[in-house]
C-alpha cells in the first residue's frame, strides 16, 4: 500500500497531478500487494497465512483507499508552494560514537512559502486510531525522532520541520450517522521539550542495551508489565517471553 501511494506521491510532484490520477493504481497494488505476499511467505518457510479471500479483502479495502486519496488529493498532497523533497528518505546519523540511528522516512515534502518542511509517515490501520494509539509514545517517538534526526542530518532548524502521521483506513465502522473519511491525521506533540524527554529516553535505552563498544548487553531483562506492550511483541509466547 505504501509503495503504491508513494509512487502516485512521486508523479504528482515529479509529473503531474493528471498524469499521477491516471495512473493504474488498483493495478499496480495488486501487484505490489502479490509480490510483498509472496516475500513474505518465503519468510514464512513458504507456508500460506493468508488465504486467497482474506488476500482479496486487503486488496478491496486499499482500493477504496487509493479512491478516497484520489478525490482528495488537494487536501492531503497540494501543489502550490509545495516541492517534493523525497520518497522512502533515508536518515543515517550518529547517536554516539558507536550507535547510529538508521531509518526511512515515507514522503518528505517542503513548503516553499512558508520555508518547511514536512515530514509524512503513512500508516495502515484496521481502523482510524484511538486515543490509546495516539497517546503511546512508541507511536509518538517514531516521528520526533525523525524531526530531530532529519534537521540534524540535513542542517536545518528542527523548528522547521514539521511532522504528520497520514493514517490509511482500511474499515470504516457500520452504522455511523456521520460521513466517515478513509483517511486520518495525527500531529503528535513535539516541542524541544518533548523531543528532548524522547532522546533522553533513547539514551537510557541505549546505556541500557549496549555496552562501550555498542555490542548487545546479553542479560535478563524486566518485563513492561504493561499488557498492550505485548501485543505485537515476537517473543510472546514463547520461551523468551518471562510472563
Amino acid at each position: 500500500m505504501h509503495t503504491t501511494v508513494q509512487e502516485w506521491v512521486r508523479v504528482i510532484y515529479n509529473e503531474s497531478a493528471k498524469k499521477a490520477n491516471e495512473l493504474d493504481l488498483n493495478k499496480m497494488l495488486k501487484e505490489n500487494l502479490k509480490l510483498e505476499y509472496s516475500t513474505a511467505k518465503k519468510d514464512n518457510n513458504n507456508i500460506d497465512f493468508l488465504d486467497a479471500k482474506e488476500l482479496f479483502s486487503f486488496y478491496e479495502d486499499g482500493v477504496a483507499i487509493l479512491d478516497y486519496l484520489k478525490k482528495k488529493r488537494s487536501k492531503y498532497f497540494q501543489k502550490k508552494h509545495i516541492k517534493l523533497m523525497g520518497i522512502e528518505v533515508e536518515l543515517d546519523t550518529p547517536v554516539n560514537d558507536n550507535i547510529r540511528f538508521h531509518g526511512f522516512i515515507d514522503i518528505v515534502l517542503k513548503d516553499t512559502l512558508r520555508d518547511k518542511i514536512i515530514v509524512i509517515d503513512l500508516k495502515t490501520s484496521t481502523h482510524s486510531w484511538g486515543k490509546f494509539k495516539k497517546k503511546d509514545d512508541l507511536v509518538r517517538m517514531q516521528l520526533l525522532f525523525y524531526k530531530h534526526y532529519y534537521a540534524e542530518q540535513f542542517k536545518v532548524d528542527v523548528n522547521d520541520v514539521e511532522i504528520l502521521f497520514l493514517i490509511l483506513k482500511r474499515k470504516l465502522y457500520e452504522k455511523s450517522d456521520f460521513p466517515q473519511p478513509r483517511t486520518q491525521t495525527f500531529i503528535p506533540p513535539n516541542s524541544t521539550r518533548t523531543i528532548n524527554k524522547y532522546l533522553k529516553t533513547l539514551d537510557e535505552f541505549i546505556n541500557e542495551c549496549f555496552d562501550e563498544k555498542g555490542d548487545y548487553i546479553d542479560k535478563d531483562y524486566e518485563a513492561s508489565g504493561n499488557a498492550n506492550a505485548c501485543k505485537w511483541c515476537e517473543y510472546k509466547n514463547t520461551e523468551h517471553c518471562p510472563k
